[in-house]
C-alpha cells in the first residue's frame, strides 16, 4: 500500500466493518423471534469479521486511528411489533451502504495503484459487502408492509 492517504481509507473501512458486524449481532439478538434475522445476521457478522481481518492483514496501515466519521447511531429497535425491526434494518442499511461503497473505493484505489495484493484482498470482500447490503434492503422491504400497515394486537 503505497498511497499516502490509503491507510486512512483502510482504517475507516476497518472501523465500518467492525461496527457493521456488531450492529448485525445486536439486531439478531434484539429480534430473536425472527429466526431468519437471527441466523442471517449472525452469518453476515461472521463474514464481516473475516473482511475486517483481511483489512488488518494489510499491515500497519490498518492501525492508523480513524476519524469518527461513521459512528453509527444507536439502533432504533424499540418500536411496537415489527416497527423496531424495520427501523433497525434502516440503520443497518445506511451502515452497510457505507461499507459497501468503502470496498468499492478501495478497489478503485487498488486498480489505480496496480497493487495486486490489495486487489486480491478487495475482490471477494467487495462482493460480500454487497451481499449484506442486498439482504438488509430485501429484508426491510419484506418487513415494512406488515410492520407499518397491520394494526398491533
Amino acid at each position: 500500500m503505497s498511497g499516502r492517504q490509503l491507510p486512512v481509507l483502510v482504517a475507516e473501512l476497518l472501523a465500518g466493518e467492525e461496527q457493521l458486524a456488531a450492529a448485525l449481532r445486536e439486531v439478531g439478538q434484539r429480534h430473536a423471534a425472527e429466526a431468519d434475522v437471527v441466523h442471517t445476521a449472525h452469518v453476515l457478522a461472521e463474514h464481516g469479521d473475516a473482511r475486517a481481518a483481511q483489512l488488518r492483514a494489510l499491515g500497519p496501515a490498518a492501525l492508523v486511528p480513524h476519524a469518527p466519521g461513521i459512528a453509527r447511531a444507536a439502533l432504533a429497535g424499540n418500536g411496537p411489533d415489527g416497527t423496531g425491526l424495520v427501523l433497525d434494518l434502516l440503520e443497518l442499511y445506511a451502515l452497510a451502504a457505507w461499507v459497501d461503497q468503502g470496498w468499492t473505493l478501495l478497489g478503485q484505489v487498488a486498480q489505480g495503484e496496480r497493487d495486486e495484493q490489495l486487489l486480491a484482498a478487495v475482490g471477494e470482500a467487495e462482493q460480500g459487502a454487497s451481499k449484506v447490503l442486498a439482504w438488509v434492503g430485501t429484508r426491510a422491504e419484506q418487513a415494512a408492509p406488515q410492520a407499518m400497515l397491520v394494526p398491533p394486537d
